[in-house]
């Protein structure tokens, strides 16, 4: 797996197997078309590995949180993060990052982005006090739109067109204001989140 590395952006192609994108895929239609979600209230129709958990998300923001493993399909999110790990690690060597503590993913996000949807607005990752511990952020595509949604970057004047099975990882400051730009024909599925540096007491 290589890694193309420009103004702190990572990008890495075919950096999940083609088989776990598809698996991943179909997981989260099939959950978003039965309205399972992460939630703090207890659902007794849920099947056996969807858990309660502190976050409320919409149906089609599923949120995993390492903590609470059992509410995913452990297999796939473990091969996922496996591949993500080598990313990471590409990423940190390129650029010699060693931040003295460790950095933990606490949990992630997949979104649907149909024709004309997406998050519109400038922002970057760590701009407020309960996200300032964001370092790292990622993103993987599950399923990429036949025209548009790509990942826009302000400052580095860049727009990374998505590709399924392509991994963006970038600094999650200010230095790195982003949006996601509007499919323009068919729909986009992607798995995004954030290594956070764990404080030391």
């Amino acid at each position: 797996m290589k890694m193309k590395c420009e103004d702190f952006i990572g990008i890495s192609d075919n950096s999940i197997d083609e088989k776990l994108c598809r698996q991943l895929v179909k997981w989260f239609e099939w959950a978003s078309e039965h309205r399972y979600t992460v939630t703090s209230t207890k659902e007794e129709n849920w099947p056996a590995n969807f858990r309660n958990d502190e976050n409320i998300q919409l149906p089609q923001d599923l949120n995993y949180s390492s903590a609470v493993a059992s509410q995913f399909p452990s297999e796939l999110c473990d091969e996922y993060f496996d591949s993500l790990k080598i990313c990471l690690e590409k990423y940190q060597h390129e650029y010699g990052i060693n931040c003295g503590s460790p950095l933990i993913n606490y949990t992630f996000k997949i979104h649907k982005v149909k024709k004309g949807q997406g998050y519109h607005l400038w922002h970057y990752e760590n701009g407020d006090y309960d996200h300032r511990d964001r370092f790292i952020t990622y993103m993987t595509y599950l399923k990429a739109p036949e025209e548009g949604g790509e990942t826009e970057f302000l400052h580095q004047s860049r727009k990374i067109e998505p590709i399924e099975r392509r991994t963006l990882i970038w600094p999650a400051g200010f230095t790195h204001v982003h949006r996601g730009n509007p499919p323009l024909k068919g729909e986009k599925i992607y798995i995004t989140g954030w290594f956070n540096v764990v404080q030391s007491n």
